[in-house]
């Protein structure tokens, strides 16, 4: 409440003295709208959807938050040390493998969310993810705080997790077994 009233006073100091064409108060005026704006819980006007890049361009934005889709070939959840790792390639120390990362303090926001092991949960889906790309060992990777940076796109058709050796009948026939 004491933040929304001295952004509210700041505002209206600020448009007293638009009025004289002062510079400061331009700035401070766009201050006082976002900070108004954030204390409302919405959105500034300034924050963008992040740039689709490719998957084999990653590399290239390191430091630049982007969005990036990509199918989970692999992934892995440490319980020993509370991370998460989600993998665009089966081997993980591919050099061209990406690497998404979620910490310990952030897997309690996906257990809220009924998903207990995301490196389960995202295996054989493509997602969007979104984030800023960093790099670790010269690998790119991004590190998500939310579940909503991950968007499910699709399953993976190829993807079976029924037996090998099981036996599918046909029209009419006898599966029993003797």
């Amino acid at each position: 409440m004491r933040r929304q009233l001295s952004s509210l006073i700041l505002a209206l100091l600020a448009s007293a003295a638009l009025m004289n064409g002062s510079l400061f108060a331009q700035q401070a005026a766009t201050e006082a709208k976002e900070d108004t704006a954030d204390s409302a819980g919405q959105k500034p006007e300034t924050v963008a959807k992040p740039q689709l890049v490719k998957l084999e361009d990653i590399s290239k934005h390191v430091g630049k938050v982007v969005a990036v889709e990509f199918v989970v070939k692999n992934g892995k959840l440490l319980d020993d040390k509370k991370i998460c790792f989600l993998n665009s390639l089966k081997n993980y120390r591919d050099k061209k493998n990406f690497t998404v990362i979620i910490k310990s303090d952030h897997l309690e926001t996906f257990a809220k969310a009924k998903i207990l092991d995301p490196s389960r949960h995202y295996l054989g889906k493509k997602i969007r993810v979104r984030g800023k790309v960093v790099e670790h060992r010269s690998k790119p990777q991004m590190v998500v705080t939310k579940v909503e940076q991950i968007k499910i796109l699709a399953t993976d058709a190829k993807k079976d997790d029924s037996p090998k050796d099981a036996k599918v009948p046909t029209a009419g026939e006898d599966t029993t077994t003797e």
